[in-house]
């Protein structure tokens, strides 16, 4: 099992001092493609990019927050917004295997917006908007991962573990899986050990999060037992710390939450 550690966690005026923090821990970076790339459509600036993360000695592992710039792409909405959604999700497929990742982190609350829309119709556009992105993602070898966002963030479709879980189960494709969000796990009160004994096949991703994304430390205990049920339940993959940077003393608080990881 390795570590990997968001670029969430740090503002970019802080990089550098934070790369010389964790590198001698954490050689994966998980990525948000607007915090690495100005222009995502620009070769020069994507070739320089995987040019300055090899020289720093990190690999770029995962991409998260694939729709954070994007506007008018929704799962659910109208036919424009869907094929939107669609093309932006793909384009970053392709922005994932250009830079040698390997996951695509799909969380996005706000794109889940369900438009009113019955439970029965919402499980038939999932499914088939994950059967059209399974086919991209085989052909480039990307493994998408599908997260659960409980209701603290508004949603109220897909937020529990065990509902991602059904659906890429139903799917059933190697490209396909679930990511393992402790956040969500602790604000659903979620008995994970669940999923690890009979589902861990499915789950392709884990993240270290608390809800919300705010300070790590206080879910000290929680952080350990998670790592160690991993750990104890054979999961081998990697694990993501995922966190916003704190107002005061960002820097100690990376390094005490690299603590945690022994």
């Amino acid at each position: 099992m390795k570590f990997s550690i968001s670029n969430l966690a740090w503002q970019k005026k802080e990089q550098e001092n934070v790369l010389n923090l964790v590198r001698k821990k954490i050689k994966l970076l998980e990525f948000a493609p607007s915090l690495i790339l100005k222009n995502l459509n620009s070769k020069k600036e994507i070739l320089k990019t995987k040019k300055y993360w090899k020289k720093k000695g990190i690999s770029l592992y995962s991409m998260q927050s694939i729709l954070y710039d994007s506007k008018n792409c929704y799962l659910f909405g109208s036919k424009k917004q869907i094929d939107r959604f669609f093309i932006e999700v793909k384009k970053k497929i392709l922005l994932a295997k250009t830079l040698n990742a390997k996951i695509i982190v799909f969380g996005s609350p706000r794109s889940k917006k369900t438009f009113g829309k019955k439970k029965k119709l919402l499980d038939k556009m999932l499914f088939e908007m994950l059967k059209k992105i399974s086919i991209i993602c085989e052909k480039n070898k990307i493994t998408f991962c599908l997260e659960a966002n409980p209701k603290i963030y508004g949603t109220d479709y897909l937020t529990h573990t065990k509902d991602a879980i059904k659906i890429i189960k139903k799917i059933n494709n190697k490209f396909l899986k679930v990511n393992l969000d402790l956040s969500t796990v602790i604000s659903n009160k979620e008995n994970y050990t669940v999923f690890l004994k009979k589902d861990l096949n499915f789950i392709g991703h884990a993240q270290i999060s608390a809800p919300k994304l705010t300070n790590l430390l206080p879910f000290n205990k929680e952080i350990k037992n998670f790592i160690n049920k991993l750990k104890k339940y054979g999961y081998k993959k990697v694990v993501s710390i995922e966190t916003l940077p704190i107002k005061k003393n960002n820097l100690d608080y990376i390094k005490n939450i690299l603590k945690l990881i022994n």
